[in-house]
């Protein structure tokens, strides 16, 4: 937990206190007036009274109207709208969704879905739609996006559908046909202050242009609680408007406590600027300045003791009889909320200034240790002058490197094929004294790899040699007849090219008909800590050879939540346990980090199926 001991704070009463200069503002409704500073003067002008009364009797016309969202099931919240929008009878050109029921889809995602499901007897050509500047812009049937003010559809609306999303359902002023009609979502919270901006986006309600409210299962086990429990009358427009009304009321009821807690701090730091205020302007010692500051630091027994909902109200302190604070208090009492100390209060104070933390980060490094020395082993200079290999030191499973890091005590190592090995040298890097030192910080990257070839030229086995290595080695290698140097890195991004069939740079030139088996390839990945499969056929491939799921299975197979398969037939792997745990440290060990949920990798690591939808570009040297 992240607090400073004092803060330093401020809010609207500042910019609304009085001033010499008048400070005016424009409000469509007066529902808010009661959150204004005290020093804000609502200004009801006599010919405007009738505005908010005829907003509501336009809303209430018989041509407005209910409609029900269907349950959702494999849809989404943003699909079942569109197919409940395509599907009503008069068209809808408009969605207001002033409820922000769609999460789903970005703006310029729904507007090119919606085009694509509206019937094209209705003659639309383009949707309008903000973008993710506040740009209004407009999409065509062939996925064009222009500004709405440069393009041919800004004297042509109507040609065009209408979406607004929730931030812009107030402020935007189009001038739409007169028989137009909009499907205005309905979302927990919704006031009718926001609930009438938004129907008002049709200039012309009540006069041609009408609206249908789209309410959802939520909505209407609210709507029909506050009816008490009345569920048999079907629900109206009326019925929308009351409950807007009441979350307008119970919005108010729960913004007292902090309009009060604001107004109380500006009436005590106008107090300290009228003290230190002379004749020969502001005189400000330090004493006096650090009466702006407020305690922000509070103990876990502060922060976290249950409270009872029948406490005794805090009355704001008035050690000097305040006027002021006394027409503060009493509001709280007219709207019935005099708990001054609620969770809700604090958990608003805490959201407005999160994003002020100023956060340093501490790096923890490891220990200093002593670097192991070079050596190159004779056998691996016999591999490179002569082709003679033997499977014993100082040539191991390329696992096997592995057996000193926390990822090795999830999995029993031997489970992976020996296809792919290392050397000693490239194993190791530092000397650990300690029975219980683990080298995760001292992995060497995989980069450099000797390749030894059948006489067909297909590749044999891999070898991961170290930098010492290959650079001491590299002349030998130049003129050796049964190894190849390759350079490799995994593929971190897909912006990349990935690099797995070590064609970019070989030491010597590789024969035309030259061959890497996929399994090889497969394994080096997995040890290298690649992020990203390049094929479908890849992914089969590392699943089988993990024993991991790739489909949907079928009766008789059991698979765990991370997509282990428990028991398997065809499986060829002798794994008995889920690697998924492994795989995670692993690749936290390569990268230094977790694993990003948006690679490939990351997919498959929380157990969900890999639709690779990417094509498979050719790798560098193919």
């Amino acid at each position: 937990m992240k607090e400073f001991p004092k803060k330093l704070s401020a809010s609207g009463w500042d910019i609304g206190q009085l001033k010499k200069q008048p400070t005016t503002g424009f409000s469509g409704t007066c529902d808010s007036r009661n959150l204004m500073p005290l020093d804000m003067k609502h200004l009801d002008l006599p010919e405007q009274r009738h505005t908010n009364a005829t907003v509501l009797q336009n809303i209430l016309q018989p041509e407005n109207s209910i409609a029900h969202m269907p349950r959702v099931g494999k849809t989404t919240d943003a699909e079942a709208i569109l197919n409940l929008v395509v599907s009503m009878e008069p068209p809808v050109q408009v969605i207001l969704d002033v409820g922000a029921q769609i999460l789903e889809l970005t703006n310029a995602q729904l507007a090119t879905v919606w085009l694509k499901k509206v019937p094209e007897a209705q003659g639309k050509k383009a949707v309008i739609y903000f973008d993710d500047n506040d740009e209004l812009c407009v999409v065509d049937q062939q996925g064009c996006v222009e500004s709405l003010q440069t393009s041919p559809y800004g004297q042509q609306l109507d040609l065009c559908l209408v979406f607004l999303d929730e931030a812009h359902t107030r402020g935007t002023d189009l001038k739409l046909p007169t028989y137009y009609r909009a499907a205005v979502t309905l979302g927990p919270g919704l006031t009718k202050d926001r609930l009438v901006q938004a129907c008002m986006r049709l200039r012309k309600l009540g006069k041609g242009q009408s609206v249908v409210f789209i309410i959802s299962e939520e909505i209407k086990a609210r709507i029909v609680k506050l009816r008490n429990g009345d569920d048999h009358r079907p629900i109206e427009v009326l019925d929308v408007l009351v409950w807007a009304i009441y979350e307008t009321f119970m919005d108010l009821h729960r913004s007292i406590p902090m309009w009060a807690v604001q107004g109380q701090r500006f009436e005590k730091q106008r107090a300290i600027w009228e003290s230190v205020t002379t004749s020969d302007g502001i005189q400000l010692p330090l004493e006096e300045a650090e009466k702006f500051l407020e305690a922000e630091i509070q103990s876990l027994d502060d922060r976290y003791r249950p409270r009872s909902t029948e406490e005794q109200p805090v009355q704001l302190s008035n050690p000097s009889g305040n006027p002021r604070l006394e027409a503060i208090w009493e509001r709280c009492v007219e709207f019935g909320n005099t708990n001054l100390n609620s969770s809700v209060l604090w958990e608003e104070q805490e959201r407005e200034i999160s994003p002020e933390i100023i956060q340093e980060r501490q790096i923890e490094r490891p220990r200093p240790v002593e670097p192991e020395k070079h050596t190159i082993h004779p056998r691996l200079v016999e591999l490179v002058t002569s082709g003679t290999f033997s499977q014993a030191p100082p040539f191991f499973p390329a696992f096997d490197a592995l057996k000193r890091t926390r990822a090795a005590q999830l999995l029993d190592i031997s489970y992976f094929p020996d296809d792919v090995l290392v050397t000693q040298d490239f194993i190791s890097t530092v000397i650990l004294e300690r029975k219980d030192d683990n080298d995760d910080f001292y992995q060497r990257s995989v980069q450099w790899i000797l390749s030894q070839a059948w006489q067909d030229s297909t590749v044999q086995r891999l070898l991961v040699i170290s930098p010492h290595e290959a650079q001491e080695l590299k002349p030998l290698i130049a003129k050796s007849e049964h190894v190849h140097l390759h350079l490799y890195s995994p593929l971190s991004s897909l912006a990349y090219t990935s690099l797995e069939s070590l064609k970019l740079y070989t030491v010597p030139a590789l024969p035309e008909n030259w061959h890497l088996p996929s399994r090889l390839r497969i394994l080096l990945n997995l040890f290298g800590g690649q992020l990203y499969i390049n094929s479908k056929d890849d992914y089969y491939e590392v699943c089988k050879l993990l024993n991991l799921s790739y489909s949907l299975t079928r009766g008789g197979v059991t698979v765990e939540p991370d997509g282990f398969i428990v028991q398997s037939g065809d499986t060829l792997t002798k794994f008995k346990k889920s690697p998924i745990m492994f795989l995670k440290s692993l690749l936290a060990i390569r990268w230094n980090s977790g694993v990003n949920n948006k690679t490939h990798w990351g997919t498959i690591l929380r157990g969900d199926l890999l639709d690779i939808q990417r094509p498979t570009y050719n790798n560098i040297g193919e």
